[in-house]
């Protein structure tokens, strides 16, 4: 067995509650999709729909939760 909670303190990370955008994240009721797209961030949708916004989360700690322009 193995703590994932010690893993995400030794890594850095934090366990967030909303998104980039100040949203609540309702991953167990509402969240279809989830993409990782670097090490400590995801995006997620609550449809299938490819018109969608994937909405940005960043799980870095001492990090802002912003993602950059692309």
């Amino acid at each position: 067995m193995f703590d994932v909670r010690k893993l995400m303190q030794s890594s850095g990370l934090q366990k967030k509650k909303v998104d980039a955008d100040g949203r609540l994240i309702e991953m167990l009721d509402k969240v279809k999709c989830i993409r990782i797209s670097e090490f400590g961030k995801f995006e997620y949708r609550h449809t299938h729909d490819e018109t969608e916004e994937w909405k940005k989360v960043s799980l870095k700690r001492n990090a802002c939760s912003v993602f950059p322009s692309d």
